[in-house]
């Protein structure tokens, strides 16, 4: 068995380079990944993150071996769009979480991630919840508001993945045609760590300013931490952070990143 797996992911990543390389990474992003979209839970979002870095350099063959690793790790992310109750509020979906049947007393064998990921997404109920947001242009900026006063709150490392994951997919979706149908995926990969997670209390808009006004190191002193650090998720996220306040401007970010390097407590 896993003499094929092997085999199979050799022979996913050999055809997607060859196809980046034919396409060029643009046209094969555009042409492969919206028939893979609802298969990003695979490897908790981790192809999503190689191909993000291969966009970020420039990298023809690493985009090809992003979209092969998505290929052979694919994971199913179940999204019931028939849903009659709708809501334009990401936080609907992550708070319908928290009373879904099933979900406080799911359990998993391992704590990989992507184990934690397909349990929850395989609760009843699941994808209806998932399914039930409906995309406008202001959604992909209030995922990321919510995604942060997530990671914010608990400093979680699966919440971690929610900041970093979708600055990932803000990186890939100027090679898309259309990335909107990509968010909900994600999402629901977000709402499904929230057992993992603990089901925390999210916090209040007074709290978050709090945490906002935190003072925190510039920049270059948060990189440095970073780079001396030998768990490469404080250099994940403290470049996600960075790169996502550049672009929404909220202050929490650099806090987030002065906390997860041991700067401030």
């Amino acid at each position: 068995m896993r003499w094929a797996i092997a085999r199979a992911r050799r022979t996913c990543a050999i055809f997607f380079t060859a196809e980046a390389a034919r396409l060029g990474p643009d046209g094969a992003i555009r042409l492969y990944l919206p028939e893979m979209a609802q298969g990003m839970a695979g490897s908790a979002i981790h192809p999503l993150m190689r191909m993000a870095y291969g966009v970020i350099g420039g990298n023809t063959a690493e985009i090809g071996h992003a979209l092969g690793y998505w290929a052979a790790t694919y994971l199913h992310v179940p999204l019931d769009h028939s849903a009659t109750a709708r809501t334009h509020d990401p936080l609907d979906v992550i708070t319908g979480v928290y009373t879904l049947p099933g979900a406080d007393s799911y359990q998993v064998e391992v704590d990989l991630l992507w184990h934690n990921i397909r349990a929850v997404c395989g609760l009843p109920g699941f994808a209806s919840l998932a399914g039930s947001l409906d995309m406008v242009p202001d959604t992909p900026r209030q995922m990321a508001a919510a995604a942060l006063a997530l990671y914010a709150q608990t400093m979680d490392f699966s919440a971690l993945h929610a900041v970093t994951g979708l600055h990932w997919l803000r990186t890939i979706a100027p090679h898309l045609d259309d990335p909107m149908p990509l968010y909900p995926v994600l999402w629901a990969i977000i709402a499904s760590l929230i057992p993992k997670i603990g089901f925390p209390t999210l916090p209040t808009a007074e709290a978050l300013e709090v945490m906002r006004q935190t003072p925190a190191p510039d920049w270059p002193a948060i990189f440095a931490a970073a780079c001396a650090s030998d768990d490469e998720h404080d250099i994940s996220l403290t470049f996600s952070a960075y790169q996502e306040q550049q672009i929404w401007g909220d202050p929490l970010y650099q806090v987030v990143a002065a906390r997860r390097v041991g700067l401030i407590t």
